[in-house]
């Protein structure tokens, strides 16, 4: 995260998108521990 935790929350709701990656389980987990890390920050 050297850009920080706001500039790659865009880049994995993009992947979500994808329809390779829409189911994949792990996707929400990586949301999740951006979110945490993004409001530890402020």
């Amino acid at each position: 995260m050297a850009d920080g935790p706001a500039i790659a929350l865009p880049l994995v709701d993009a992947l979500a998108d994808d329809p390779a990656l829409r189911g994949y389980h792990l996707l929400p987990t990586v949301r999740a521990d951006l979110l945490a890390h993004a409001a530890a920050l402020d």
